[in-house]
């Protein structure tokens, strides 16, 4: 999917919160993701969400030489302002792609990460139940999940959408903490009001009752339907810290099955 501004603000929230203090490298589930928009968009981005100056000033050096041909897009130097300076990617197809695996099935990693980021991969995984697996094995103890997934979304979107129960299933079995859980009610809309107002405003369901959560999905989307003819692309951001190691344990449904 890539990473827009809108995502890029709500990791810089995550890093100002400390929520990456003494984490270093990541890795992209799904291969380097892309940083589309105009020089001056995240020049405004830089200006807004990243602190220091030389880090803000290396990141619009870098995004001015790529969009003016100089040099290719490198996703990294975006994961750089957060602290996050060894970089990886792992894919199936991608030829930038460090790693190369197809994520239907199983995968014993040779190296661990302290950042592991699923921007929109996962709902084109077949066997989706792997794929979060195979996140779960690349992630250290004390590392970070970084989930971005559709709720709610475009009808050819994937074989799967995702709510929040899932991520809190995985959390429950896993013994991770959920350190944000948020909901984007449009990706695209959202993120064009974004670059008009460089605000950020992103919902929090975390301990929302699932009822109140569900009211709210159906309402955007009826609006959207009405309004645009179309689905919304409503998304789930998740963000679970995984505390020990051991293997993944697939979860069954939280609230199916209370207590």
């Amino acid at each position: 999917m890539g990473i827009t501004p809108l995502s890029a603000a709500w990791l810089a929230k995550l890093h100002q919160a400390g929520l990456f203090k003494n984490l270093t490298s990541v890795i992209d589930f799904g291969g380097p993701q892309s940083m589309d928009y105009s020089v001056n968009e995240w020049s405004r981005y830089a200006e807004g969400y990243i602190q220091d100056p030389e880090k803000r000033d290396s990141f619009i050096k870098h995004v001015t030489a790529v969009k003016s041909g100089k040099q290719s897009m490198q996703v990294s130097c975006l994961y750089e302002t957060y602290g996050l300076g060894e970089y990886s990617a792992i894919d199936f197809m991608d030829p930038m792609a460090n790693f190369k695996h197809d994520f239907n099935f199983e995968y014993r990693p040779g190296q661990l990460f302290d950042v592991v980021t699923n921007f929109g991969t996962s709902e084109h995984i077949f066997n989706t139940g792997e794929a979060f697996r195979t996140i779960h094995r690349l992630t250290k103890p004390g590392g970070l999940m970084i989930h971005v997934t559709p709720t709610y979304g475009s009808y050819y979107h994937g074989f799967f959408n995702t709510h929040s129960i899932l991520f809190e299933s995985m959390a429950h079995f896993n013994n991770y903490v959920i350190e944000d859980l948020s909901y984007v009610y449009d990706i695209f809309s959202e993120n064009e009001k974004f670059i008009k107002q460089w605000k950020i405003k992103l919902e929090s369901i975390k301990g929302t009752p699932l009822k109140n959560q569900n009211l709210k999905f159906f309402w955007h989307y009826f609006k959207s339907v009405v309004a645009m003819n179309e689905r919304p692309m409503s998304m789930i951001k998740a963000v679970l810290r995984k505390v020990d190691e051991y293997d993944f344990v697939y979860p069954q449904q939280l609230n199916k099955y209370p207590g």
